[in-house]
């Protein structure tokens, strides 16, 4: 009745559960009105997007964006999160209705990626160490931490954002703490990247503020979505 939990052998035999219809998940689903960094972080655009979210964890923003009318293509590398996440997505399927909208894979998100046609933005919101200031989502990101640790899958933190640079793409939405240090963008990628005329930027330290020679230099489009706000820069 209550779904799949999995058990961490230890002295406190922590079980992990995912229930997408209640706790801060469903309290969001509720009130997806006021999702509005996700919202800017996804564009302007009316229409609805195909994301692929590299980065499924819970599929806690996979949610949000589907209830926003999007299509999502989740991938998650870990088999026992995925086993949880198909339990918990059988569970909701007939109250939320939006789950037909979702394609949930198992699998490295690049390679993925590699073999889709159409996406419209990629999504990756890559575990951090944690803040004291979120225990919410440290207590989610720490359960996904030890079952990772279990299965022996590297944390890639921002390297998953440089491993899809390398691809052709549309736009990347890289979420990030606040305060985390403004990851170098310009690192080397192996072979042309795409040309697009805007970026979107919300660094830590600030705006990022570039020359026209370093605007025309720029030949990748790229969203840093570091909470708790979205900065919109112009060419």
């Amino acid at each position: 009745e209550n779904g799949l939990h999995f058990v961490i052998n230890s002295p406190q035999k922590k079980l992990i559960h995912i229930d997408s219809l209640k706790g801060q998940m469903g309290w969001r689903l509720k009130r997806t009105d006021q999702e509005t960094l996700l919202k800017k972080a996804l564009g302007k655009k009316k229409d609805n997007l195909t994301i692929l979210d590299g980065t499924a964890g819970f599929l806690s923003d996979t949610l949000i964006f589907l209830a926003l009318g999007h299509k999502v293509i989740a991938c998650e590398q870990s088999s026992i999160l995925f086993m949880l996440l198909n339990d918990a997505i059988y569970r909701a399927r007939e109250e939320l209705i939006f789950l037909k909208n979702l394609d949930l894979v198992y699998g490295n998100a690049v390679d993925i990626y590699k073999n889709k046609r159409n996406i419209d933005l990629i999504y990756l919101d890559p575990m951090y160490p944690d803040s004291k200031k979120n225990t919410a989502r440290s207590g989610s990101m720490n359960d996904i931490k030890n079952i990772l640790e279990i299965e022996a899958i590297k944390n890639q933190e921002d390297q998953i954002f440089f491993d899809f640079k390398k691809q052709e793409f549309k736009k990347i939405v890289l979420k990030r703490p606040i305060k985390s240090k403004i990851i170098d963008t310009y690192r080397a990628a192996a072979g042309p990247p795409p040309v697009v005329p805007e970026l979107t930027a919300a660094p830590s330290q600030g705006p990022l503020i570039l020359t026209s020679a370093e605007w025309k230099s720029l030949s990748y489009h790229l969203s840093f979505f570091l909470l708790p706000q979205v900065t919109e820069l112009e060419p």
